[in-house]
């Protein structure tokens, strides 16, 4: 072919602009929640992602303290993630968090709420049964709460509960 009929200007071009595209791909994809959705979808799809370990600081703390970087990580993870917030929401976070935010959130924050395995050994023998039916074990398991529920509203070991906390209905 050559180079003439490489630029001729009788061939038809159809140029789509992005806003085309985007009503494209609401109309034909019904999943998709917004246009706004698309644009940030889009926007993850094209960004550059490093292939750097944060695992390790040295890889990437050149200025400042790596430890500082994880704390602010973690910290804009729990302040700004919108956790009952749409997809597009959560893209958008996605696409405004920097390396490290992405690096803890991917696979150092926390995702599930945990569990408790009883008896993980057997239920071994038994002391006796008590009246109402239930067994009681020879070693017995405890679930240790750290935090979480509290005492204040049965009132306060040193003093009354309003006494405690005084100026806090301001």
């Amino acid at each position: 072919m050559s180079i003439k009929k490489l630029f001729d200007k009788n061939r038809p071009s159809a140029v789509l602009v992005s806003t085309n595209l985007e009503e494209e791909v609401v109309k034909n994809a019904p999943e998709l929640e917004s246009a706004d959705n698309v644009r940030e979808q889009m926007e993850r799809i094209n960004r550059f992602i490093p292939q750097v370990d944060f695992s390790n600081p040295a890889n990437f703390a050149r200025y400042g303290s790596a430890e500082q970087y994880y704390e602010d990580a973690l910290s804009r993870i729990q302040r700004e993630f919108p956790y009952d917030g749409s997809e597009e929401e959560i893209t958008r976070f996605h696409n405004e968090s920097n390396y490290v935010d992405k690096y803890i959130f991917d696979s150092k924050y926390p995702r599930t709420t945990g569990y408790a395995i009883f008896s993980a050994n057997g239920w071994g023998s038994l002391k006796g049964i008590s009246s109402d039916g239930y067994g009681a074990p020879v070693t017995s398991e405890y679930i240790e709460f750290k935090g979480g529920p509290h005492t204040a509203s049965g009132g306060m070991a040193t003093g009354k509960l309003h006494q405690q906390f005084t100026g806090s209905n301001y």
